[in-house]
């Protein structure tokens, strides 16, 4: 009985943590496409400012701390916990 519950979770979790996912995935790719087709540049403007490369990008190191640290992950994990445990208490109501 116990372990069926614990499956039951696990499963609850699992779907809304990969829909979480994808749907932050495909709206990042959506946003992306839209701004990349909706985007005219302005020649004239491009030309009257000419700068080198040298004295407009900073030269340093970008850390990437591990996969645990992004905001995201963090923000996916705990939401989709926090919907399981009430998806799973209102389908145990609604079954009783």
């Amino acid at each position: 009985m116990l372990k069926s519950k614990v499956i039951s979770f696990l499963s609850i979790y699992t779907i809304i943590f990969l829909s979480l996912n994808v749907l932050f995935f495909l709206s990042t790719w959506l946003i992306g496409y839209i701004m990349t087709v909706l985007y005219v540049p302005d020649i004239v403007d491009a030309y009257e400012d000419v700068t080198y490369l040298q004295n407009e990008v900073t030269m340093g190191v970008i850390y990437i701390g591990p996969w645990w640290a992004n905001p995201f992950t963090i923000f996916s994990v705990i939401a989709s916990l926090l919907l399981s445990i009430y998806i799973y208490k209102v389908r145990r109501k609604v079954r009783q």
